[in-house]
């Protein structure tokens, strides 16, 4: 069956645990958001990852500064199915991330060169907030976008120690900009 959307309509969410705001109040409000099987399905084919085994991500949401903004604390706890970047094979990784995210009614978030390490402002309609979607997208940040599983070393490239050109290995630890100064110099002498 065809899927259709209005011009303008949002797409559908495959996680959606609305709060509303007058149940938050001044007061923390907790609530632990637990996806179901059918809601991971969706939201590995939205992720495009093999599987999402597991995603539950717990809130402490509180009233923010402004009037109407709050100030979500989550605990975000999932395991994820990924395909290795270097041998292709499936792997399970693990995720478990804390966050803040700061909710704004829809119309007054603003990412205005604001500092990166603030919390992002998540606007919100119709007096709720969307703690399902949140955790989806906070579980798309803490993916790794290059995974690898453990012990997977690539044969050519950059897990290959390189040689200098008297064939020693060259250290882990970068060189200063001065010593390949310094080698040029000795060759020139």
């Amino acid at each position: 069956m065809a899927h259709t959307e209005e011009r303008g309509a949002a797409p559908p969410v495959e996680l959606s645990r609305l709060v509303t705001v007058g149940r938050i109040g001044q007061g923390p409000f907790e609530m632990t958001v637990e996806a179901r099987e059918s809601e991971r399905h969706a939201i590995a084919a939205r992720l495009g990852v093999p599987e999402v085994r597991a995603l539950s991500c717990s809130y402490r949401v509180v009233a923010g500064h402004g009037r109407r903004d709050f100030v979500a604390h989550g605990q975000l706890s999932a395991k994820v199915r990924r395909v290795c970047v270097v041998s292709l094979e499936e792997f399970t990784e693990t995720v478990a991330e804390r966050f803040a995210v700061h909710f704004v009614p829809a119309g007054r978030a603003t990412d205005d060169g604001q500092d990166p390490e603030s919390m992002d402002d998540v606007p919100y309609e119709d007096d709720a907030l969307d703690l399902g979607e949140e955790s989806v997208a906070q579980l798309a940040l803490a993916l790794d976008p290059y995974p690898r599983k453990n012990g997977v070393r690539h044969e050519h490239g950059v897990d290959v120690a390189p040689a200098d050109a008297d064939g020693s290995e060259v250290p882990d630890e970068a060189p200063s900009a001065f010593a390949g100064l310094a080698k040029l110099r000795d060759r020139l002498q």
